[in-house]
């Protein structure tokens, strides 16, 4: 089971936009929607690597893992340019 309250979801990205006090997140739509996919390539790009061969994923895996990198890296250079 996840605990929702100790934010072990959160990312880098998306921690930077958390009130200090609060612990809510904070910001505009968009810099929130940035974060996360962000935060989403960085977790992808760590799978995509494989560190030893018990990590290791089958061509096919990886080939979808690339393609969802390149995606969201498109989305988010859309949303920037839009800022």
């Amino acid at each position: 089971m996840i605990d929702l309250k100790s934010n072990s979801l959160m990312g880098k990205n998306l921690r930077e936009l958390q009130h200090q006090q609060w612990g809510s997140i904070c910001g505009y739509a968009n810099e929130i929607h940035l974060a996360v996919l962000k935060d989403e390539v960085e977790i992808l790009k760590s799978r995509a690597e494989p560190h030893d061969r018990e990590h290791r994923v089958r061509d096919a895996s990886l080939f979808k893992i690339h393609t969802t990198i390149s995606t969201l890296e498109q989305r988010i250079e859309e949303i920037e340019g839009n800022i």
